[in-house]
């Protein structure tokens, strides 16, 4: 099996494009009722990406001339949806975890490293013993 140009190219426009409309469709899960924070808004977008990657790389694939047709643009846009929705959780976690290792001391809002949206009992879990 070889990967061609077409389908990298296919990839990268799924999951740029992908993300764009995830992103702008987030608002209307939390006005549909979705809590931020819960499960059914994490698989909603999870599935949005997964949906948006396919429809997009079903109409780009067979436009870029790609082998396969539209299937195979479908195929290859889903995956890039689902792998575009993975990464931007794990950087999410990432940045998240940073930021709670660099708040450890008295911060500006002169809580125990709170941050915005945190109880001082939440911001204080740093100092007890792992």
């Amino acid at each position: 099996m070889s990967i061609d140009l077409i389908d990298i190219k296919t990839c990268s426009l799924s999951a740029v494009i992908a993300w764009g409309i995830v992103e702008a469709l987030k608002p209307a899960l939390t006005l549909a009722g979705f809590a931020e924070k819960g499960p059914r808004y994490a698989l909603a977008v999870r599935l949005a990406a997964l949906a948006v990657g396919a429809v997009v790389g079903l109409g780009v694939h067979p436009a870029l001339d790609g082998k396969g047709g539209a299937l195979t643009g479908a195929a290859i846009g889903a995956a890039a949806g689902a792998l575009n929705a993975l990464i931007v959780a794990q950087v999410k976690a990432r940045l998240r975890r940073a930021g709670e290792g660099a708040g450890g001391g008295a911060g500006a809002s002169g809580g125990a490293g709170a941050s915005a949206g945190e109880s001082a009992e939440e911001g204080g879990r740093d100092e007890q013993p792992r």
